[in-house]
């Protein structure tokens, strides 16, 4: 006489085949399509790089300091004290009040690192409308 299986191990065995079917076959979608992934990344990247750039140079335009910047908007030299000067980096840093945790970003400090200098400039412009 044949064996009979129950219905709980049935259930049981359908349910370990359906797990291991989707570990064997998720990661082979994941690494056919990897652009699903990086695709809103860059594109994120690419704006809060624009973002940083309009910023930077509304600061610089407020500031009366003259500019030249590349293709993608990054300013790559200003003058400053009738000299120009190149720039290698640009940081941007908030600036709040570190008495009052919820009053939240009171401007921002810019960092212009050049060959020979740092300059510094301090801006209650917002970055976000």
């Amino acid at each position: 006489m044949p064996k009979r299986t129950s219905l709980k191990t049935s259930w049981r065995r359908a349910a370990i085949a359906v797990v291991t079917l989707a570990l064997i076959v998720t990661p082979g979608f994941v690494a056919a399509a990897p652009d699903l992934n990086e695709r809103p990344m860059v594109k994120r990247a690419e704006e809060v790089t624009t973002l940083k750039n309009e910023f930077v140079r509304k600061v610089l335009e407020r500031a009366g300091l003259s500019y030249e910047a590349d293709a993608t908007g990054f300013p790559v030299r200003v003058q400053y004290q009738q000299t120009w000067e190149s720039i290698q980096k640009i940081e941007v840093v908030p600036l709040t009040d570190p008495t009052d945790a919820d009053a939240g970003v009171k401007g921002h400090r810019i960092f212009f690192f050049t060959e020979d200098d740092i300059l510094q400039i301090d801006s209650p412009l917002p970055i976000r409308k």
